[in-house]
């Protein structure tokens, strides 16, 4: 190697090493909670502070989106937080205070309250179980919570006018929209009682199910993401969009059943459902399906998935690419099978499980 290059080549080691502690820095000092004014928050017309960041760690399991929450400059103890009769005990338990105990990094500034949660605000933090929505949050990004792998529940504020939840499942007041149903929520039924703790260690015996509400019109994007445990959901009648990457990597999740009046399923809604067997019916009413939409819906290889379609043909809908599963030693995948009912499917449905399965 000449001088010229060794020079070159440690001043890029030199580079490369400096921005990596700078960025571990820089994250490492961030602040936990971090806040943006902003103006018609998510097209609501609400203005005011915005949860724009989270920088999470082993001592904020529970979040507060109430008011922003200032550094404890003043050793201050706060008074235990009411979350209500139902909330879990651990909630309770967790911001109880004594003189005996350091007292919390933050508090609350109850001189301002938190209008929005903005997108990717807590992405991928692998703290946060619990997170209580205040009364004034007039908008929660879809992806706020995306990659949130540990979240068990989210409870929202009964005087909020813009959001819901039944049972820590996160919703809009109208209960139009689905937002977020938490990758550990089976652990937080178990918390409440609601389940039996171990209900669902055999998977074969108690699978895990989730029966979307009717008056649902939509599954916001993002919204089951990889929640690997969920095997059966049943769609409500009335919904009419599935979100991009609605059930990405919903691993166990077997067959969904797509309801007459669908009209939109997103980018990758599917994509790497795995376990899925039997026949996916596409009803007539279906006008979109995004791009890779049931991509990798195949295991070790094996497709054990087929697509009937209520459509007479292709042109009768608009089709991404890529969107049917296909084996890796195949430049094509197996076509759909064109003007085909719900009652074929069905049939073809017993078929592949009892062929696949021998039940």
């Amino acid at each position: 190697m000449s001088r010229m290059s060794k020079v070159l080549f440690t001043l890029v080691l030199v580079l490369f090493v400096g921005s990596s502690v700078w960025l571990s820095f820089n994250a490492i000092s961030r602040p936990t909670y971090e806040y943006e004014e902003q103006t018609n928050v998510g097209g609501t017309g609400v203005d005011g502070a915005v949860l724009s960041g989270f920088n999470g760690n082993p001592e904020t399991p529970i979040v507060r989106v109430y008011h922003p929450m200032v550094k404890n400059s003043e050793g201050i103890y706060p008074e235990a937080f009411d979350y209500g009769e139902d909330a879990p005990v651990v909630a309770m338990d967790h911001l109880e205070y004594t003189q005996d105990e350091a007292a919390p990094a933050y508090i609350e500034d109850t001189s301002r309250t938190v209008v929005a949660i903005d997108k990717f605000t807590f992405v991928s933090d692998e703290n946060m179980q619990y997170c209580y929505i205040g009364p004034d949050v007039a908008y929660v990004d879809p992806q706020a919570f995306f990659g949130c792998f540990a979240l068990r529940a989210i409870y929202v504020d009964e005087a909020n006018p813009y959001y819901t939840d039944i049972d820590g499942v996160l919703y809009t007041k109208d209960m139009k929209t689905m937002i977020i149903y938490p990758t550990y929520h089976i652990v937080h039924l178990q918390d409440i009682g609601k389940v039996p703790v171990g209900y669902y260690d055999d998977p074969e015996v108690h699978p895990e199910t989730y029966e979307i509400p009717e008056g649902v019109e939509k599954i916001a994007s993002g919204c089951f993401y990889k929640t690997w445990g969920i095997r059966e959901i049943t769609l409500p009648s009335t919904l009419k969009e599935i979100g991009d990457m609605a059930f990405f990597k919903c691993q166990s999740l077997q067959l969904i059943n797509l309801p007459d009046g669908l009209e939109t399923i997103g980018d990758d809604a599917f994509s790497y459902c795995f376990s899925m067997m039997g026949v996916v019916y596409i009803p007539e009413s279906v006008k979109t399906i995004g791009h890779h939409c049931f991509y990798k819906c195949e295991l070790n290889n094996e497709i054990n998935v087929e697509f009937y379609m209520g459509h007479q043909s292709e042109d009768e809908i608009d089709l991404g690419g890529r969107w049917l599963p296909k084996k890796e030693n195949r430049f094509t995948s197996d076509p759909p099978f064109w003007g085909k009912t719900r009652e074929e499917a069905a049939a073809r449905t017993a078929e592949i499980v009892k062929e696949k399965t021998g039940a």
